[in-house]
């Protein structure tokens, strides 16, 4: 009986001792995971202080860059309104086109384009609404591109017609179709404006006597880089950007702009422009 009770003792401090051990191993264990976590915040922390100031530095150069676009902005703006009036003012500096010398107006305008093709893409140009007089903008834009062409006519619709538009935005448009129908027109060149009044639209119509599009290239003339002039010519000055340009200018302004043509029978182009 002593022997039994004995063993049974004995047996319990085994199991005891075997049970100590594996407590104080996996309270090492656990004060090792403990350790090791503690390291992991503290790199956490670390991380998270490094990234906070990555963020305020990131912020930081967010509002750099943003006030550098504004500045950015506005200096295009002002080369565009330096441009505006270049296009305005007599110029006889001349390069040949064909058989036509053309003012640089024409290479002023395709400045005008590039810069404002930027802006429009990007969606960066701020569109600024006034009342313009078309009858008096027209016969303005009439007498500027007289000395291109043999003949430019302006039929007025009525005394006074007043439309609410991007001033900048619809110069853009017009100049744009008045030189495509001046370089596509040869030297006996014949160009017709006239306005017509729709329900909800008023109608800008440019007619030219030129070459006209072929139909095949009549979906495309619409897209970036595109020309119909002849290779000799597009390599020195055209630049297939007026009418992808007038498309995104349409765009801004909730304008349409629709056309007919033949090839060897003209182009008749249409702006398509929103009543007040």
């Amino acid at each position: 009986m002593d022997r039994y009770l004995m063993f049974i003792l004995l047996l319990g401090a085994a199991f005891f001792l075997v049970l100590l051990i594996n407590l104080i191993i996996s309270k090492r264990k656990a004060d090792q995971d403990i350790a090791q976590m503690k390291a992991k915040l503290k790199k956490l922390q670390t991380e998270k202080s490094n990234l906070l100031e990555q963020v305020q530095k990131k912020e930081i150069d967010l509002k750099k860059l943003t006030i550098e676009k504004q500045e950015l902005l506005q200096f295009k703006k002002g080369v565009l309104h330096l441009l505006k009036q270049l296009l305005i003012e007599e110029n006889n500096n001349a390069y040949s086109v064909g058989k036509h010398e053309q003012p640089s107006i024409s290479g002023s305008i395709r400045l005008y384009n590039t810069l404002y093709c930027d802006m429009l893409e990007k969606r960066e140009y701020q569109s600024e609404r006034s009342i313009i007089e078309l009858n008096s903008y027209l016969n303005d834009i009439k007498q500027h591109f007289s000395n291109l062409v043999l003949t430019i006519d302006y039929s007025t619709w009525s005394d006074k017609v007043n439309i609410q538009i991007d001033a900048c935005l619809l110069d853009l448009i017009v100049k744009n179709l008045l030189l495509n129908a001046v370089e596509n027109s040869g030297d006996k060149a014949s160009i017709k404006i006239w306005i017509t009044d729709a329900p909800n639209e008023l109608e800008i119509h440019v007619r030219d006597n030129g070459r006209g599009i072929p139909k095949k290239h009549q979906p495309s003339i619409y897209n970036k880089y595109f020309t119909l002039l002849p290779q000799k010519m597009s390599d020195s000055t055209a630049q297939g950007l007026g009418l992808y340009v007038c498309r995104l200018a349409c765009e801004l302004i909730a304008a349409k702009i629709e056309f007919d043509s033949k090839e060897k029978h003209g182009a008749h182009f249409i702006l398509k422009v929103p009543k007040p």
